[in-house]
């Protein structure tokens, strides 16, 4: 088998800004930025991303004024903002992965979000402009295919430096109004934007984001490929526990079926390679039962099982 051509992939990162804040009260205050990648590579690949972003030892990020003041921040993978965004070169917060399937194009684009939230409690820092850059070996975004192995092993490999800028404008406590707050008070509800609190009312399902997707389509191929090393226990399970995975396999297809990630016209293209070279109801090639990598691995099957009298296209796409 041929060796597969090396990825390239270019990126960028917008820049965050939390316009002007009051910390008089101590509360958070959010913004965000999006991340957005471009890649092209071997079809039969998927590539994975690996974005660095430094921050110190103790897992802090700040950004200074002119005279020094620090403003603490950071960054997170998620809206709720739980978990850093950290850095594969630091031991405080490891940083984020993205894997991204290439398809028949071999060309992929896309984009994640880039949370981010001033710490509260910073009452004692004097007003002013605070910004600052996350840049050169800090800002390092390594990347290679999924079949070298963990972030830790493709960090070693082809980077490029992306360089986040952060600013926000801390107004004085002297104000005896709120003032201009463009950021969303992660505390207290702000009356111009969408509330942050928790109330008791149960709160409406919420949309996952494209990183939240991309980390659940990483864990679904995870337990796929462990449950197929254990072995099948079907005949010792119950009927309830075979219609919970059954109801768990329908909510992921929702997000992860081949059409919804690729678009109607190229999951199309996928399966009708699929029937030519499968036998019986097709199941396997239904592009809203099957998630894209497992339509390309059921049309690998069937080339092999054909051999010599497989069609050219396992030859060119299907090796």
């Amino acid at each position: 088998m041929a060796q597969s051509p090396a990825p390239k992939c270019s990126f960028n990162v917008s820049d965050i800004s939390f316009g002007t804040v009051d910390l008089q009260k101590g509360n958070a205050y959010d913004a965000a930025g999006t991340f957005t990648y471009a890649c092209t590579g071997d079809s039969r690949e998927i590539i994975r991303i690996c974005p660095s972003w430094g921050l110190a030892d103790d897992g802090t990020r700040w950004i200074t004024d002119a005279e020094g003041s620090k403003l603490f921040y950071n960054l997170y993978t998620d809206p709720e903002r739980v978990t850093v965004w950290g850095s594969w070169y630091s031991k405080s917060a490891k940083g984020a992965s993205i894997d991204v399937p290439l398809g028949r194009s071999e060309r992929a684009t896309g984009s994640v979000p880039v949370y981010a939230r001033i710490t509260a409690s910073q009452q004692a820092v004097p007003p002013g402009t605070y910004k600052g850059a996350i840049n050169k070996g800090n800002a390092a975004i390594a990347y290679g295919y999924t079949s070298q192995g963990s972030c830790d092993s493709i960090k070693h490999g082809a980077r490029v430096s992306v360089r986040p800028s952060i600013i926000a404008v801390v107004q004085g406590g002297g104000s005896t109004g709120p003032g201009a707050i463009t950021a969303p008070d992660a505390t207290q509800a702000n009356p111009n934007a969408t509330p942050q609190a928790t109330t008791s009312a149960p709160d409406p399902p919420k949309k996952k984001s494209t990183f939240q997707k991309l980390m659940d389509n990483a864990k679904y191929q995870q337990e796929k490929q462990q449950n197929a090393a254990n072995g099948s226990s079907g005949s010792q399970s119950s009927d309830s526990s075979q219609q919970n995975k059954t109801e768990d396999r329908a909510k992921y297809l929702e997000t992860h079926s081949c059409m919804t990630t690729m678009g109607a016209d190229k999951a199309n293209e996928l399966a009708d390679d699929c029937n030519k070279v499968t036998s019986g109801s097709h199941s396997a090639c239904n592009i809203q039962e099957n998630t894209c990598e497992e339509i390309q691995k059921a049309t690998q099957k069937g080339c092999w099982g054909l051999a010599a009298s497989a069609p050219d296209f396992c030859l060119t796409k299907y090796r």
